[in-house]
């Protein structure tokens, strides 16, 4: 028997095609079927009917832009912010926010159907409802900024997504005012000292990106990523901010510079050159206190981290006899977490720095039975085999692309009784816990947790057990 011929696209590049919205997809698209054909039609919402611009086609889906809206969601909200469609940062502030929650849910649901191969009902019936925020905005307590010149005038902004186009962004609804202000000062001073945005292509620019970063007390970070080191220049500016923030009622703890020169593809020195106050920001947990450094990682929601760690601690069910495996554990926020209820906890991160500052965070609460080791999980997961450590708990919390296989069948030659997996992507949380779950796990619970509102982003905790153990 013959081959199938493949059913012909119903769509071509830039048709006008009338469509029905029947859901939202992963990166917040309204998804719809055009005679069978899967079409993405970005910025609309379910139930909405849009005629729309077909402007790519692929094998097995396309892509539209709205020309018209036929009919309108009663889940559409007007966007708060003035540059929303430009930036691409956020995706769903067209969308009331309970919309956003059941969109995340879904999300959810479907990868680990989809991907993950489980069944509905047993997803449904394990996961709770996604933990989500009473004010979801002004939230952010990091944030990336990008600098170009446009019109002959330095402007700061994000980087619009699928581009190298800077949208100047002077106000943004998902960091602190404290931020705008700050980087309103800053941008001006940074022109005015004649700093030119770093160009890629002719090798010349001084300035790459900078950095805001603040504490729970309202400490603010600044950091520079330059070609060179200015040094005059930069304390000039140091000064005069540190005065900006004193009139504004803010406090600036710390300016650091790493320098990567031109033609450098990692743009992070090792450790920065502290400029102004101190190298590090204290951080407050529970009652831990966490050092953060210029490249240390920590989650960008304060208020929904805290939330997220309580989950990730409930899900272990740690006990006085438990040893503890911590894989990408950062400057050891969560390692700590556990360590006041485990035996023993092993933190593994492949950034040194991070690593430095992990130890000393247990050293400055105490802690001491927690070891961290820096290098590849995949390695050090080996490591720790071949030396005959057995962990009762293994937690996951991997970039988000994942888990390396390796360090997937390193966890199952280990056999923890429970694993705690902390995510920020559906996708590869569904194909990871797959290779667990085939290699004798159970599903036991999942918490969904809106760490990002306004975007199409979703944390997760999910705890799986091995199946000959009682949950």
């Amino acid at each position: 028997m013959g081959k199938k011929a493949d059913r012909p696209i119903p769509v071509r590049l830039d048709d006008t095609v009338t469509l029905t919205i029947d859901r939202l997809g992963y990166r917040a698209e309204g998804v719809a079927r055009h005679e069978g054909f899967t079409v993405f039609v970005v910025g609309a919402l379910p139930g909405e009917v849009v005629k729309a611009n077909i402007v790519s086609v692929q094998k097995s889906f396309a892509t539209a832009h709205v020309i018209d809206f036929l009919s309108s969601s009663a889940q559409r909200v007007t966007p708060a912010c003035p540059v929303y469609e430009a930036c691409g940062g956020c995706q769903l502030q067209h969308a009331s926010y309970p919309l956003q929650v059941a969109m995340k849910e879904q999300t959810v649901i479907d990868s680990l159907t989809r991907i993950g191969k489980w069944e509905e009902q047993d997803v449904r019936s394990s996961m709770t409802p996604l933990r989500k925020m009473e004010d979801p905005w002004r939230y952010r307590n990091k944030v990336t900024l990008a600098v170009a010149n446009v019109a002959e005038r330095l402007i700061t902004g994000y980087v619009k997504e699928g581009t190298h186009d800077v949208i100047e962004a002077p106000e943004c609804l998902i960091r602190p005012i404290s931020f705008d202000r700050l980087s309103a000062f800053l941008t001006a001073q940074l022109e005015g000292f004649g700093f030119t945005p770093y160009e890629e292509e002719s090798r010349r620019g001084d300035l790459r990106q900078w950095i805001v970063r603040e504490n729970q007390e309202g400490e603010l970070m600044v950091v520079l990523v330059m070609t060179s080191l200015p040094e005059n220049k930069l304390l000039t500016l140091c000064r005069r901010a540190d005065a900006f923030c004193r009139q504004e009622g803010y406090r600036l703890g710390s300016v650091v510079v790493h320098v990567a020169p031109p033609g450098t593809k990692a743009i992070w020195a090792r450790e920065g050159k502290v400029l102004w106050g101190k190298a590090f920001l204290k951080e407050t947990i529970g009652d831990l206190t966490f050092r953060l450094s210029s490249r240390s990682f920590m989650q960008v929601n304060e208020r929904q981290m805290r939330v997220l760690y309580e989950e990730a601690l409930q899900a272990a069910q740690l006990t006085e006899h438990d040893h503890v495996w911590d894989l990408y554990c950062g400057i050891g926020t969560i390692t700590l977490l556990a360590a006041q209820h485990a035996k023993q906890v092993t933190g593994i991160e492949v950034v040194e720095e991070a690593v430095a500052d992990a130890k000393e965070n247990a050293k400055r609460n105490g802690l001491t039975n927690v070891t961290f080791l820096a290098g590849d999980a995949e390695k050090l997961v080996t490591d720790r085999l071949e030396n005959g450590d057995r962990p009762d708990v293994v937690l996951l919390d991997p970039p988000r692309a994942g888990c390396d296989r390796t360090v997937l069948e390193g966890i199952l030659r280990a056999a923890p009784q429970r694993i705690v997996y902390v995510s920020c992507n559906p996708a590869t949380l569904a194909r990871d816990l797959r290779i667990l779950a085939d290699g004798g796990y159970a599903l036991r619970s999942i918490v969904p947790v809106d760490m990002f509102p306004q975007t199409s982003h979703v944390e997760m905790v999910v705890l799986i057990t091995r199946v000959n153990v009682t949950p």
